[in-house]
């Protein structure tokens, strides 16, 4: 579940397979699409943790939810 008081990534997904910057850093994310998004840590949907390299990326999935252990920065719609 998204945590109370905190940003959530949920309808202001865009479409389209490019990657998208979110305007503010989001926590948690609610993906109630049938499309799968990835969620990046860093701009520009580079992998890895906060100004780091790295592998580090989260797929919740379509029509699921997740909470992050570092804020989300941008994120793609993968199919």
């Amino acid at each position: 579940m998204p945590v109370p008081g905190r940003r959530s990534l949920t309808a202001a997904v865009a479409t389209g397979t490019g990657c998208h910057n979110l305007p503010a850093a989001a926590k948690s994310a609610v993906n109630f699409t049938t499309v799968n998004v990835t969620v990046y840590c860093n701009a520009d949907c580079r992998t890895g943790a906060p100004g780091r390299t790295g592998d580090l990326a989260y797929g919740p999935g379509s029509l699921h939810w997740a909470n992050f252990p570092y804020r989300a920065l941008s994120y793609r719609v993968t199919g």
